[in-house]
């Protein structure tokens, strides 16, 4: 769903990268970290509604892209670091939302495995079949990719602190839906990748 909102969205995103055309894309991937730091803290203090602004760190992670793209510094390094980093923004948000004691351990734990697997399997099932599929979206298929888990769990911070800020009821429950809808994507994933690669 996010993928296909990309398009349209191009040209805020485009407005909101153009002061930082300076600035090397490989840089602005590793400054998000910065940006969302202060969500990443809060969420370990366990303040879900102040834990949310970790979004603005996923969302600046967004521009180094449009960056890349305009300032002609695209490189095939430049994109397996984004696609690492974002591995590790996602575990980080995961991982402070545990120390906060907001969601139980085993399930962001689970929860970890199938996100990073989602993104596995289609970079593995591109890297095998042919080399003019790496880095396109042929295989993005499925409910949970990586813009649908940042949105929900930034959605489901804000509801959890209004409406069970005492149980982490929606938190939680956003989790595991997550967890649901990853494992039904690579399930997706892997039925398409036996029927391109056999």
């Amino acid at each position: 769903m996010f993928n296909q909102l990309r398009k349209p969205l191009q040209p805020l995103i485009n407005l909101i990268a153009a002061p930082f055309m300076w600035v090397h894309p490989n840089v602005l991937s590793l400054f998000s970290f910065v940006i969302a730091a202060p969500g990443f803290y809060f969420y370990a203090k366990g303040d879900s509604l102040l834990g949310s602004l970790f979004i603005l760190g996923a969302m600046f992670d967004s521009i180094d892209g449009a960056v890349a793209k305009k300032t002609g510094k695209t490189t095939k390094f430049g994109g397996v670091l984004d696609a690492t980093l974002d591995r590790v923004f996602d575990g980080l948000v995961l991982f402070f939302i545990g120390v906060g004691g907001l969601v139980d351990w085993a399930w962001l734990f689970l929860a970890f495995i199938a996100f990073v697997t989602v993104s596995y399997i289609k970079a593995k099932t591109e890297a095998v079949s042919s080399e003019l599929n790496v880095g396109t979206n042929r295989f993005s298929v499925g409910i949970a990719q990586r813009g649908e888990r940042i949105a929900i769990i930034f959605l489901a911070s804000i509801l959890n602190y209004f409406i069970t800020p005492d149980k982490n009821e929606m938190l939680a429950g956003a989790i595991i839906i997550l967890l649901i809808m990853a494992l039904i994507t690579v399930v997706w994933r892997g039925l398409l990748t036996k029927k391109e690669i056999g």
